[in-house]
């Protein structure tokens, strides 16, 4: 029984010999995608090479070394311009373009080297200012470039000839010879000072309110000050005087309601003073005749000064006020009596 299974394994593994390929392989090596394979039966062998790359240039893609595929696109030139001294320039693969540049340069001046306006290089050194000395009408200069130092000396005269007087609007002027230079020399004169006139009103002071006045001068008529004024205690009472007018007694007696609230000035003779403090009543009487005084009015009046003398009977009297119509009194004798009324302002004994 044991024999019988040893012959059957045996006739198997002959079989097994005998199914086994009986080409013989003609082989294409392997390559970058394809393993190494038998062109008759397409049996391969081992694995694919896989590519061999080489990274990409400016002017090349990404390259397999060993079969030529490629991937993307070159990568182009990365270029930096030209400059004095070297071509355009690629700074990846150092390839050149065209010529350098080559300086564009500025000569030197009296505070610059000779310099590239391009890049800025320089060659030698400042050429340094070349002065002229000052005169009396230009400063220290450069001939060069022009640059001064300092100031013109300006010109020295012993005497001077005015040859046109000033003005106060117009200077004058005067003539002279430079003992440096001998030049002649013109000089303009100082104005005149201005000549002052009187003062002109423009707005009237009152008693409580400032005026205002302008002085201009006497000779080109320019307005030489502004300012405003007030009145003086003369002045005031000046101004009080002048806007009064003589009356007659036949006038204010006639007709007093007619000249109540003029301003009067009136001479007469105190014939009765009544005094209280600085307050005065007073009877006047204001028309003068060849042997005296008549006519008598009423006057009331309050010093403007304690300082001013008191007013007695038999006093000569100017008085400056306002008429204030009549005003009846009764007499020592019992007696009514009607007169002219007066608000005297001012009274001056005479």
């Amino acid at each position: 029984m044991n024999r019988k299974w040893r012959l059957l394994l045996l006739f198997c593994a002959c079989l097994l010999l005998l199914s086994g390929c009986a080409c013989k392989h003609e082989w294409v090596e392997a390559d970058c995608v394809s393993a190494k394979t038998c062109s008759k039966c397409g049996e391969t062998e081992g694995e694919a090479l896989g590519h061999d790359w080489i990274e990409a240039t400016c002017t090349e893609p990404k390259t397999c070394a060993r079969c030529g595929e490629t991937e993307g696109e070159a990568l182009g030139h990365d270029w930096a311009e030209a400059t004095c001294t070297e071509p355009k320039t690629c700074a990846r693969c150092g390839e050149t373009e065209g010529e350098a540049l080559d300086h564009d340069w500025a000569e030197a001046t009296c505070t610059e080297p000779k310099t590239c306006a391009r890049c800025g290089e320089t060659e030698g050194v400042a050429l340094g200012h070349d002065w002229t000395e000052a005169t009396c009408t230009e400063p220290k200069t450069c001939t060069r470039c022009g640059e001064t130092e300092g100031e013109a000396l300006g010109h020295s005269v012993e005497e001077w000839t005015i040859t046109t007087e000033s003005t106060c609007t117009e200077p004058g002027e005067q003539t002279g010879v430079c003992t440096v230079c001998e030049e002649t020399v013109k000089e303009p004169l100082e104005l005149a000072e201005h000549t002052p006139g009187d003062w002109e009103v423009i707005t009237e002071a009152t008693e409580g309110t400032p005026g205002e006045r302008v002085q201009h001068c006497a000779v080109c008529g320019g307005e030489l000050a502004r300012e405003e004024f007030t009145l003086t205690p003369e002045e005031i009472k000046q101004q009080y005087i002048d806007k009064c007018s003589t009356y007659t007694y036949e006038e204010i007696a006639r007709n007093p309601d007619a000249y109540s609230g003029e301003y009067a000035k009136l001479k007469g003779e105190v014939i009765q003073v009544m005094e209280d403090g600085d307050t005065y009543t007073l009877r006047v009487n204001i028309t003068q005749k060849r042997y005296g005084w008549t006519d008598a009015i009423l006057v009331s009046y309050t010093k403007q000064s304690s300082s001013e003398p008191r007013i007695l009977e038999d006093d000569i009297v100017m008085l400056y006020g306002m008429l204030f119509g009549t005003y009846t009194y009764e007499t020592v004798m019992g007696n009514e009596m009607t007169v002219p009324l007066m608000f005297a302002e001012y009274v001056d004994i005479q």
